[in-house]
């Protein structure tokens, strides 16, 4: 048995490049090329064909993660395009904005730990949110405070 090692993930399963994808075919295809590439199955071999098995069994499994999680497969077939999508290092945002988003946080981290669940409709944006009525937890631990959210309510007006 062979792998060439160079062919994508989605012609390695022999599914269809697409984002949509048939879950039970790529893991009844993932079955099919363990049972092919499993290194137990080389164990008898020389050391360099174990070595062989094992690059097998894990272009298998590594393709098989990335294929099985939404993001993950989003995220290959936009390299498989040559489209650098940047998720490291996209950092595009204006400072205004990113200081907003810190000047928010820091004013919901405030309030959470206050138990002034009022304040929190600051920071809305004018936006009508489901507002929750919290209660400190009783299990508090040294590292964080926990929050319980209770019976959501809409917001009215």
């Amino acid at each position: 048995m062979s792998i060439d090692l160079t062919q994508d993930y989605f012609s390695l399963f022999e599914v269809p490049r697409a984002y949509g994808l048939d879950e039970g075919a790529l893991e009844a295809a993932w079955h099919r090329l363990q049972s092919q590439v499993h290194p137990d199955r080389y164990a008898h071999l020389s050391d360099a064909d174990k070595r062989r098995a094992m690059q097998w069994a894990t272009r298998v499994n590594e393709g098989y993660r990335t294929l099985k999680k939404p993001l993950a497969r989003a995220q290959y077939l936009l390299v498989l395009a040559g489209v650098d999508a940047g998720v490291e290092t996209n950092t595009a945002m204006s400072p205004e904005f990113l200081m907003e988003q810190m000047e928010w946080r820091e004013g919901v981290e405030e309030a959470r730990t206050a138990g002034e669940i009022d304040e929190l409709s600051n920071y809305t944006g004018g936006c009508c949110i489901i507002r929750a009525t919290c209660e400190p937890s009783s299990h508090v631990n040294s590292m964080s405070t926990t929050t319980t959210l209770r019976q959501p309510t809409p917001c009215v007006g």
